[in-house]
């Protein structure tokens, strides 16, 4: 009751000539009365346009126990957003490939923080 389904389709969704899509969909749906309209729009600069970059939203202050809230795939231009937020201090990481521990992959991932 009164939570929000986020379904996330990747950029790794090909067609028949084997061609990603040039950027995800986003869909967001709630089981309650209304969704957060909070917003974070972001670019990413000098990427790799054939890899894909997964950017994830953390709870700010930062910590080494911190799981993203909602993580999303950037385009094939580095643009990305966060779309259904709640108003708040939040931090983004992004990673060259899927995101799954932030901790262990600055070791050996390509990464940005924005705090």
């Amino acid at each position: 009751e009164n939570g929000i389904v986020r379904i996330n389709l990747s950029r790794k969704i090909r067609d028949y000539q084997k061609n990603m899509m040039d950027k995800p969909i986003q869909l967001i749906f709630s089981t309650g009365s209304n969704i957060p309209v909070g917003v974070i729009r972001g670019d990413i600069l000098g990427i790799d346009t054939d890899k894909l970059i997964e950017v994830g939203l953390f709870d700010w202050p930062p910590s080494t126990q911190s799981t993203y809230i909602q993580k999303v795939e950037a385009d094939e231009m580095g643009n990305f957003q966060f779309i259904g937020i709640e108003n708040g201090q939040y931090s983004i990481t992004a990673v060259e490939g899927v995101l799954w521990d932030m901790n262990k992959q600055i070791e050996n991932k390509k990464y940005e923080i924005m705090f």
